[in-house]
């Protein structure tokens, strides 16, 4: 994080990726997961199809720790 641009082209949101919702109107190049499931009833292929259509609508890149 200390070699990232501190200025508005960088955005780091720290937040539960299930509960947050971005503000209306936000758009972003990235949205990357650093999902843990060991307490989720979800399965990895089930958490990441719901997280991807949460997020769908803000990006055209999602991306989650563990793809290929």
């Amino acid at each position: 994080w200390e070699h990232c641009a501190k200025d508005d082209t960088f955005n780091l949101i720290i937040a539960d990726f299930e509960t947050w919702t971005p503000p209306e109107g936000s758009s972003f190049d990235t949205i990357w997961g650093d999902t843990w499931l060991w307490d989720n009833d979800l399965d990895y292929k089930e958490y990441k199809t719901v997280i991807t259509n949460k997020y769908s609508q803000y990006t055209d890149n999602i991306g989650f720790w563990g793809d290929e």
